[in-house]
């Protein structure tokens, strides 16, 4: 395991990196589309996904949890459990409409 879910908002992207508990956001070059100035915080236990919805990010792992996390500048913060009480076996990706 490794990479797993990556999603785009603006000029960053943000990977789950299933491998070590972390979620990276890379600032996006608009010109090249690669990648630079990754940072990885850590979040739940091997996150599979990353949901982007405004400057709220959602992020599921393995344990079955469902994290809500601040997103201010491209960082995240403030991760919290936040899955309504609900039980999930291995939650693969998330879609918001």
């Amino acid at each position: 395991m490794g990479l797993d879910g990556i999603s785009l908002l603006g000029s960053y992207a943000y990977i789950a990196n299933t491998a070590n508990a972390t979620v990276s956001t890379c600032t996006v070059d608009a010109s090249t589309g690669s990648l630079s100035g990754c940072i990885a915080s850590p979040v739940g236990t091997e996150p599979m996904d990353v949901v982007i919805n405004g400057n709220q990010a959602y992020i599921d792992d393995v344990d079955g949890n469902v994290y809500l996390c601040a997103v201010a500048a491209g960082a995240l913060s403030s991760c919290v459990v936040s899955d309504g009480g609900a039980t999930f076996t291995l939650p693969i990706q998330i879609a918001i409409h």
